[in-house]
Parts: C-alpha cells; structure tokens; sequence
C-alpha cells in the first residue's frame, strides 16, 4: 500500500509575498519544503530481546517480548549502497505491525533495529531519552520485501549496562562517571549521549532507580559520589574492574558515606571556602570556616559562673560558619536594597559601610535573603542550629575555654558597650566594620559583640542530659539569637549567653541594631 504524506507542497510557495506579514512569512517559508514519499507495508517481525533480568545479573532471551499499543522500532534499510530512514509502529488491539520507510527498497538485505524501552516516540524522526530508558538494537538485522508484505528479522541487544546504588533509605546522591544515551536522532542515524553528573535518591526498598549507562572513561572507569549525609563537602572516588557495568549486564554498587567508605578514595576540601556574589551593581567574595564535628560543654560560660542546665552536646557532622557577618555589601548584592527598622534605613548613625555589618534584619528577612543567595551561588546555606553556633564561637576541637569568642579579654575580640558607645556622632559609636578585632581559635571574627546573630531554633528550656546533633525545640514564640552587640555590656557577649526574641522583630530596643545572619553550608 503506497501512500503520499503531502507534509508541504512546494507549489505552495506562491503564497510568499513581499507584502506578507512576518507570521504570514514565516509560514510561507515551510511551504519551500520538498514532498516527501511514504511507503509502508504489513510486516511480520521475527525478534529475539534480550532483556534485562530481574532475577539475574545478566540479560535473558525473550522470545514473546511484549509489546505496548503504539510501540515503535526505528529502522535503517540498506537497498545496496543507499539508506533508506524508516520505523514500524505495533497495533496491539490486531497484533500487527506497519513498516514504513522513505525511498525505495529492494526485495531484502540488512536492516539496522533501534527499539527505546520506555520512551515517548510520538516524533518519528527523534526520541528523546532519560538515564532511566532501556536502548536496545541490532546493526545486523535483515528484512525482506514482497509485494506490501515484509518480514523483518532481527535480535535487540542492550547497548549498555543497568546499574543501580543501595544506600539508606531516602539518602539523595549524585554520581559522575557514567554517559547515558539521551536521544536518537533517525533522519542522520545518530545516537546522541549525556555524562552529566545524576542525581537520584534512595528509595524505600533501599535502592535507586536504576540507570542505564556505561563509564565515561573506560580507561579508568571510575565514579564519583556526593551523599546528603556528607554533602558536597566529602567526594568519595573508585575504580572498577572490567566486571563491573558490563554491557547487558545488572548490578548495584553500596553508597560510600564517611563512615562507611571502604575502597573508595575520599577527598575533602579544604578548611576555607570562598564563594563570590555578583548582584546589584556589587561583586562580593566571602569565606567559610570548615568546624569540624566534635563534642562540648553547651551553656557553660567558662568564667565560674553557675549555669542552669549546663550539658554534654555531640555534633556529628562538619560544617561550615561564615568568616564574619554578612556585611551591608553582601546582603545589598544579594537583596538589592537595606532592610527598615521603623522607617529607617542602614545609616551613619549606627554604621554605614560596606564592611560594616548588616543590621535591622528579622529572622523573616534572613530566610529570604538565604533563599535567593542560594540562587546565586547553587549552593545551600542555612542558619546554624544554636548548638552549632556556640560551638564555632569557643572554637570548635581547637577550643582554649575561653569566655569570649577567642580570648578572655573582650576588648581584644569584640566591640561591645566597652569599647562601641560613644555620644552624639562618635565615629567609634555603633557598628563596626568586620575583621578589626582578633579572631577566635577557629578564625571565626565578631562571634562575640558588633551584632547579634540569628540561630536556627525555636527558644526553649535545655535538657539536662546529654544531646545528639541538638535544633532546639519543636516550635515556640521566639527565636534565639546569640554573640551579643556593641551596644551590650561583657556578661551579654559571653559564648553561652541567650537572647530571645520573635521573628518578625528587627529591633532589639528603639534605634538599636540587632542581628545579621551567620552561614554555615548545608549538607544536601
């Protein structure tokens, strides 16, 4: 049965005038395309799949695959030394297939069969595909033709391995090192194929979907995973053998984690990150501190005095604190504008300066300002827990006890009402610029005095026995906020000192400057 596809008629191209539109020309222009000829016929498909196994690491023959209603086999006829593009589509209410190709045929020879598990061929001439879509072929099946009866011989053969990763269940992951096969394109008989790193999570069988794909390197055939129980802060790195991730063949491979890495290189990062914003008119470029997880003594002042509720706190992972505050120029790039505190903008009176740090800032504003800086930078920044903050402020596994953020001498590493409040327009009165005191033993500046700074709990009462990875109580008023200010005396810049306030609030007291936000990163 011969039939014509009039996609585009070449005589249509009179309806192309100077005077037409730019839509109408548009339009005009397709017409300039040539008619295409379709041939098809009834075609008896003789195929051997094998398919991957469930049961088994390796493929089996099926010889009564079944085939999905619409299914399509894309097909390259070879009629001596020409190709002729084609594809057969499956009835399966009569269990008959249609062939179709474009050109003419001769009564037989080889036949190249792509088949695409899984994805959408509603186009004819493309197919688009995910890592998780089987592809299967065969560059030597064979047809023949008889009248409008064809037959069609072929056995499809994966063109790739099937893997998959076990881990905990709902522990996300992304893998580099393994190229997919992400299109088709049939009119030029190209297979088209993606490396880009896969992201994928744990289900609640303790697997991944899987994938399939074959090393990016064969040479060193080597994969590289990130968890979200380490984030992007550890990257475990392997080597197979040739038995792994073989062609047609299944297996998974045990998620590394820091605790459970066995075989796998492990590399980490350096103790300092830097990360550059570029926003409004500003470039700002910002350092985090690695603190490294360990255990301490929460709420302890560390100067004698008697506290309630004193505890033993574990952290047990690492993260990262910002190096300062935000500064105005930072949260300016980021945001675009200057938080208001009844009306008022940053302003001299109490600090205006790029390195100054940020002030009249809720814990509302603070969760917009991390949402688009996380934009920005691809990365994920939160607050950190209080835990996490008193920790990085006595200095984390290198912590000398000190009552300060890095001295027993606050004038040494904090500006407070000591060494901050002068009278009328003191330059020395209010904020004051970062990084001008001594840090503390983690390199952390101003954990202690210039402004308070946001943390993620809820305010409540400690436990009194020892804590795991603390954040604080379910749900309350008022949010914590800790280090103090320069408007506040000694004993309000210790460590372990706690002030609480509601969330919505952007100022302490009438006039007074209150928090910025400290970032550590957050694992994924």
């Amino acid at each position: 049965m011969k039939t014509l596809l009039l996609n585009l008629l070449a005589a249509s191209a009179l309806l192309f005038c100077a005077g037409c539109t730019a839509e109408q020309e548009k339009e005009a222009d397709l017409y300039q395309q040539t008619q295409e000829e379709v041939t098809s016929a009834r075609m008896s498909f003789h195929v051997n799949v094998a398919a991957f196994d469930a049961a088994t690491a390796t493929t089996r023959a099926v010889t009564d695959w079944t085939w999905a209603d619409g299914a399509v086999v894309y097909l390259q006829y070879y009629n001596g030394s020409s190709v002729v593009r084609g594809h057969a589509v499956y009835t399966l209410s009569t269990q008959t297939w249609e062939a179709f190709w474009n050109g003419t045929l001769g009564s037989g020879g080889k036949c190249e069969v792509y088949y695409f598990d899984g994805a959408s061929t509603s186009d004819k001439h493309s197919v688009t595909l995910s890592a998780q879509q089987s592809v299967y072929a065969d560059k030597a099946g064979s047809y023949s033709l008889s009248g409008s009866e064809m037959t069609l011989e072929a056995n499809l053969t994966p063109l790739t391995g099937r893997i998959r990763f076990a881990g905990k269940s709902g522990l996300s992951i992304q893998v580099e090192g393994l190229t997919c096969y992400s299109g088709y394109d049939a009119d030029n008989n190209l297979l088209s194929t993606s490396s880009a790193a896969i992201s994928t999570k744990v289900g609640s069988d303790g697997y991944t979907p899987y994938f399939y794909a074959v090393f990016t390197d064969e040479t060193q055939r080597q994969l590289t995973i990130m968890n979200s129980e380490d984030g992007d802060e550890i990257q475990f790195y392997k080597s197979f053998g040739a038995s792994v991730l073989r062609v047609g063949e299944s297996g998974y491979i045990t998620i590394p984690t820091e605790n459970t890495n066995k075989g796998w290189a492990v590399k980490t990062p350096p103790n300092e990150q830097e990360f550059t914003v570029t926003g409004n008119g500003k470039t700002v470029t910002f350092k985090m501190i690695k603190v490294t997880a360990g255990t301490f003594q929460m709420g302890n002042y560390n100067d004698g005095t008697s506290v309630t509720n004193a505890h033993s706190v574990t952290l047990t992972k690492n993260y990262y604190m910002g190096e300062t505050e935000v500064t105005q120029a930072l949260w300016y790039a980021v945001m675009g504008l200057s938080p208001t505190s009844s009306g008022s903008l940053w302003s001299s009176t109490y600090g205006l300066s790029d390195n100054k740090p940020a002030y009249y800032i809720s814990y509302e504003d603070c969760q917009q300002f991390l949402t688009k800086l996380n934009q920005l930078t691809g990365k994920t920044f939160r607050f950190p827990t209080e835990a996490e903050w008193e920790y990085a402020a006595k200095g984390g596994s290198k912590s000398q006890g000190y009552t300060y953020a890095g001295s027993n001498t606050i004038g040494d590493v904090a500006w407070y009402s000591g060494n901050a409040v002068g009278s009328g327009y003191d330059p020395t009165y209010g904020t004051q610029e970062v990084k001008t005191k001594q840090p503390n033993e983690l390199g952390l500046y101003d954990m202690s005095g210039n402004v308070y700074e946001w943390c993620y709990d809820w305010y409540g009462s400690y436990p009194s026995g020892a804590q795991t990875d603390p954040t604080g109580a379910s749900s309350g008023s008022y949010r914590v906020f800790r280090g103090g200010s320069w408007s506040f005396d000694a004993a309000r810049c210790r460590t372990a000192i706690r002030i609480y306030i509601t969330p919505s609030n952007r100022d302490l007291l009438p006039g007074l400057p209150v928090s910025s936000v400290v970032l550590p990163q957050k694992r994924k």
